[in-house]
């Protein structure tokens, strides 16, 4: 299995407004290649199911793999 290190990545969020100009969401792009590395995307092409943590203290927002019955997680922070 190779090791991969961790990366960090300068991300701006891009905001989706509604129809009167009130923002509704913020997104963040992932590319496909750093899901697969982050463990988000199985060997087999197929989406995990994640978790988001919100660390309003540190100022955070996680995603994670959702730990599975053998009990492994990977996670991916994003500074907010």
């Amino acid at each position: 299995m190779r090791k991969f290190r961790k990366a960090e990545t300068e991300m701006k969020a891009s905001p989706k407004h509604r129809g009167d100009g009130y923002i509704t969401v913020y997104r963040l792009s992932i590319g496909s290649n750093e899901a697969r590395r982050a463990g988000f995307v199985s060997d087999t092409g197929e989406l995990r199911e994640l978790e988001k943590v919100v660390d309003e203290k540190e100022k955070t927002i996680t995603f994670r793999v959702k730990p599975s019955k053998s009990g492994v997680s990977i996670s991916v922070e994003t500074p907010v």
